[in-house]
This record gives C-alpha cells, structure tokens and sequence, in this order.
C-alpha cells in the first residue's frame, strides 16, 4: 500500500515554478497563481535592477554611524562634567592669593560653551578629549584668563563700549572688533533690541567672542580652516563667521564675565 503523497511549501531557494506548482494542488486559483507570480517576477528584476553598495560606501556609512556617537557622547561628557563640578563647587575652598574681588568667575567657576569646557577651580580648559592649563589673570578692574583656545579679558564694571576700543590685564588683550543690534521678538511681546559685541585679538586670527551687554560672554566662534576670523568681525561680515566656523553656545547657567553697573 502506496503512502499518499504529502505537499511540502517549496524552500527559500526554490524556483518560482516550484511555487505555482505547489499552489495548483493546494486548490488556489489559477488566476490569483498567476497575478502573485507577475508580482513577483516584477519585484525579482526590480532587485536585480538595484545596485548595491560597495564595501567601501558600506564602510563609510558605518564610519560616519560611529563618528556622530562619538561626539555626542563627548558632548554628553562634557556636560555631566561641568554639572558634576558645578554642583561641588561650593564646597572648594578658595585658595589662599585669590580674594572674590580678583580671582572668583562665579559661585561655581565652571562654564560649558558646548564641549569646549572651563573649570576655574581646577584650573582646566577642556576640549573633548584636549585638556589645556587655564590661568586666571583677573584683576580688580577686568575678568581676565588665558588657556589653550581662551584669551579673554571683560571689564568688571559696565562702561562705553565703542568699537575700536581694547582692554588689556597682564598681557592678556581684548579688542572690540564689531557692534551690532538684536532684535528680540517673542510672539505679540517685543522687548528692547540688546547690544551685542564681537570681540578678538589680531594675535589668534581664529577666535572670536560674542559678547551680550549686560549679560556677558555668550558664545565663542572657532575657525574650522585657516579663515582669519579677526578681519571678518572687522568688517562686520557675520554671516562669513558663522559659515567659516564652529560655534560653541554657553550652556551653564552662570554668567560669564557678565558686567556690573
């Protein structure tokens, strides 16, 4: 006695014939057999038709994957950093040499412009993974530091601020390069236009400082090639910095070098 013959569904890898086949003794009709075996068909040649990426793109998109999580988490670092420190900073005690009146930037003394970190407490500059020595140069009459990316000098007391003008604290120079109104339009509600300050240093042609009246120091620009940076603040070619340039926004929350009347 012969067993009956058992339909098995064809593999994976098995033929568009073996399919139809299959279906015709399964009872399908003839007609859905043979618009699903046109679909397929159009979709097979379809794939065919694709072209693949090579290694090298799929490399690539892996590469640029990998990069993006790269920094975001050294941006991420950063700023648990800057909390971390922020938090305790309170609790340092001010070394001895260093009075509120000329060494203190704040209560915490640490500022996020982004990833590009400043820790006055512990006297470090902080670029992803690039540490520099910061050195706080103030006085009684200016804000005053130094370090890898940062040369920066801010009066502590609100005065003229006329393009063209400078100031200068232990060799350390800041010049006000460019000057310019911003409107702040909130909806229905419009508040009086803010001064803003575009400071620099001939000496380091590829940063600038932009400078809130009032508020303090609120964003640094760093040139991503070798564009002159000072001369384009000069002639007050704002659009060129930004395009030609990395900014790097404060974050914290304590001024920086913010004036007093």
């Amino acid at each position: 006695m012969t067993r009956p013959a058992v339909l098995r569904p064809p593999t994976i890898h098995g033929s568009i014939l073996d399919e139809v086949r299959y279906r015709e003794r399964s009872g399908v009709p003839a007609t859905q057999i043979g618009r699903e075996t046109k679909l397929r068909q159009m979709m097979q040649r379809r794939r065919l038709a694709e072209p693949s990426k090579s290694r090298f793109q799929i490399r690539l998109l892996r590469f640029s994957h990998r990069s993006n999580r790269r920094e975001t988490s050294m941006r991420v670092l950063s700023l648990l950093l800057a909390i971390y420190v922020g938090f305790a900073g309170p609790c340092v005690a001010v070394e001895s040499g260093s009075s509120p009146e000329t060494g203190a930037w704040g209560p915490r003394g640490v500022f996020a412009f982004g990833n590009l970190v400043f820790d006055f407490q512990k006297k470090v500059e902080v670029f992803g993974p690039i540490t520099n020595t910061l050195a706080d140069c103030s006085t009684t009459e200016f804000f005053c530091a130094y370090a890898g990316y940062l040369h920066i000098v801010l009066p502590r007391h609100c005065s003229k601020f006329d393009v063209g003008g400078e100031w200068i604290a232990n060799g350390v120079k800041t010049a006000i390069l460019f000057r310019y109104m911003e409107q702040h339009d909130l909806g229905v509600h419009s508040y009086a236009p803010s001064a803003i300050l575009v400071l620099g240093d001939g000496r380091f042609p590829g940063t600038v400082y932009e400078y809130e009246v009032g508020n303090g120091l609120r964003g640094i620009y760093l040139a991503k090639a070798d564009e002159n940076l000072v001369v384009l603040a000069t002639q007050g070619r704002m659009a060129a910095i930004r395009s030609s340039s990395q900014h790097f926004e404060l974050e914290t929350l304590d001024p920086f070098g913010r004036c007093s009347d």
